[in-house]
C-alpha cells in the first residue's frame, strides 16, 4: 500500500471554470448589495446637503462648502465600494480554493484507481473542506486494493450487485 502524503498546492486557481464563476456571482451580489447601500448613502447625504441649503440663512456662504463636502463623500462612498469588491474578490478566490482544490485532488485520485492504481489515497489539508470524502475515498480505495490482492488471478473484476 502507498504511502498517505499531505500535499501543498502551488496556486489558488486550481478548477478555473468552477472558481471564477463562484467568484463572479460573489462580487455581482455584493457589489448590487453595495451599490444599492451606496446610493441610498449618497441620496441621504445629498438631501441633508439641500435641506440645509434651504433652511440656512446663510446659504450663499454655505454652498460651496456643503457642495465640496458632498462630493467628498461621495468620492470616499466610491472608493470604499471599489475596495469592497476587491476584497470580496480576493476572498472568493480563496474560499473557492478551499473546495476546488480538494475536488481537484479528488478527480485526479479517481484517475488513478479507474487506471488500475488501487494504492492511491488523498490526505487533505487541514483547512481543506470535505474531509469525510476523503476518508471514504480511502475506505473504497483500500477495499478495492485488498479485494485485488485477494483475487491475484489476472483477471477483471467481477460486477457485483449494488452500488
Amino acid at each position: 500500500m502507498a504511502e498517505t502524503r499531505s500535499y501543498k498546492r502551488r496556486q489558488f486557481i486550481v478548477h478555473t471554470g468552477l472558481q471564477w464563476r463562484y467568484v463572479f456571482w460573489l462580487v455581482l451580489t455584493v457589489g448590487i448589495i453595495s451599490l444599492a447601500l451606496g446610493s441610498m448613502l449618497g441620496m441621504t447625504v445629498s438631501s441633508t446637503t439641500a435641506l440645509v441649503l434651504k433652511i440656512s440663512p446663510n446659504s450663499e456662504i454655505l454652498e460651496p462648502r456643503l457642495i465640496a463636502m458632498d462630493r467628498r463623500t461621495m468620492t470616499v462612498v466610491v472608493t470604499l465600494l471599489a475596495l469592497n469588491l476587491i476584497f470580496v474578490a480576493a476572498l472568493g478566490i480563496f474560499v473557492s480554493h478551499r473546495i476546488a482544490g480538494p475536488l481537484h485532488k479528488l478527480k485526479q485520485h479517481m484517475a488513478m484507481i479507474a487506471q488500475g492504481d488501487f494504492s492511491a489515497r488523498i490526505k487533505f489539508r487541514k483547512s481543506d473542506v470535505l474531509p469525510d470524502v476523503a476518508d471514504a475515498f480511502n475506505a473504497m480505495a483500500e477495499a478495492l486494493e485488498r479485494r485485488d490482492a485477494q483475487r491475484g488471478d489476472g483477471q477483471p473484476p467481477k460486477p457485483t450487485d449494488g452500488a
